[in-house]
């Protein structure tokens, strides 16, 4: 009888360990978000932007963020790939869905995309997350309004693109404490003349560390002798600032010391 369970076991073993999640990521904010609710172990395969947490880098790579490789991630025999949507191809997802792998591509424009994604997500790996969408429903619910200081968010320094409303870049700025005098804008991320950009004369000017090196970052520079001498100038991490992830908590968070 004994035997006769042993063998039992044996043969579903396979099957137990198949029904275990084996999840590519394709987007970075997608790989934090699933180590940060626990679920880490299950990521098998991600892509060459996925650098946060240091685990991450570990993890093979299964191509670029626009461009990732259908072969690499068959070969890793995943039961779950998700991404966003502005970084997927129809002709991909046709082609997992002709595989029979369950995917997701997310989209999160504001803080509230993201805790629902997050949810989302939660949900899809059996993971709770209500203590970390909580804690982000508590801090942005705090200053949604904005404060009486101005900032711009350049996003790309030449050309410039500036946050403008209704995205989750423009939500970090109102929870520190900040007026995005573009918050009326239609898009999410206008291109700006630096005529705009001096005409609205704002406290503080934000600006992505990324472009620290770029001939646009100098071009800024060059640009500031035309303002208010009185306006100060923020470099940030884009990778805590630019990622629609929890970690935009951080970013309100830093943004808030910055303006003291």
């Amino acid at each position: 009888m004994f035997k006769k369970f042993i063998f039992v076991v044996f043969l579903l073993l396979p099957v137990l360990s198949f029904a275990e999640f084996r999840i590519v990521s394709l987007a970075p904010n997608v790989t934090e978000i699933l180590f940060k609710i626990g679920a880490g172990d299950y990521v098998v395969g991600v892509s060459d932007r996925c650098d946060f947490p240091e685990e991450a880098k570990a993890i093979t790579e299964v191509g670029s963020y626009y461009r990732p490789s259908l072969e690499k991630i068959l070969m890793l025999n995943p039961t779950h790939v998700f991404g966003m949507r502005e970084g997927y191809t129809k002709q991909l997802k046709n082609k997992l869905d002709k595989f029979g792998i369950e995917n997701r591509f997310f989209q999160a424009h504001d803080y509230e995309d993201i805790i629902n994604m997050i949810e989302m997500i939660g949900g899809i790996v059996h993971k709770p997350v209500d203590n970390i969408t909580g804690e982000m429903r508590e801090v942005f619910g705090e200053n949604a309004a904005g404060g009486n200081k101005s900032a711009v968010f350049l996003i790309n320094a030449k050309p410039a693109y500036a946050a403008g409303g209704g995205n989750f870049v423009n939500d970090i700025m109102n929870c520190a404490g900040l007026r995005n005098p573009l918050q009326g804008e239609s898009k999410s991320f206008p291109q700006i003349s630096y005529e705009k950009l001096y005409q609205m004369q704002p406290d503080y000017i934000i600006l992505a560390k990324r472009h620290g090196s770029s001939n646009g970052n100098k071009f800024f520079y060059e640009k500031m002798e035309y303002f208010n001498k009185d306006v100060r100038i923020i470099e940030v991490e884009p990778n805590i600032f630019l990622r629609p992830s929890y970690r935009i908590m951080q970013a309100c968070r830093i943004l808030k010391q910055q303006i003291r």
